[in-house]
This record gives C-alpha cells, structure tokens and sequence, in this order.
C-alpha cells in the first residue's frame, strides 16, 4: 500500500509539473512488480 501511494503522489506530481495544471486525484492500479533475479 505505501508503494502505491508513493507512485500515486510522484505520478501526480510529474502530470503537474509536464503540463502546468492542477491534478487533483490520480488513480494508479499496479498489476504487478517485477523484480531482478
């Protein structure tokens, strides 16, 4: 849950900053991680 909830506010943040608008929710759904062996 805290990943998520990182990846949501970074997500927003990148959305605000590219495009000069106010974001107001973002709705991120991870399918799943994949991690390096």
């Amino acid at each position: 849950p805290s990943t998520c909830r990182q990846v949501q506010t970074r997500v927003k943040a990148a959305i605000g900053n590219m495009t000069g608008l106010v974001v107001q929710d973002v709705n991120v759904h991870v399918a799943g991680i994949k991690m390096p062996v």
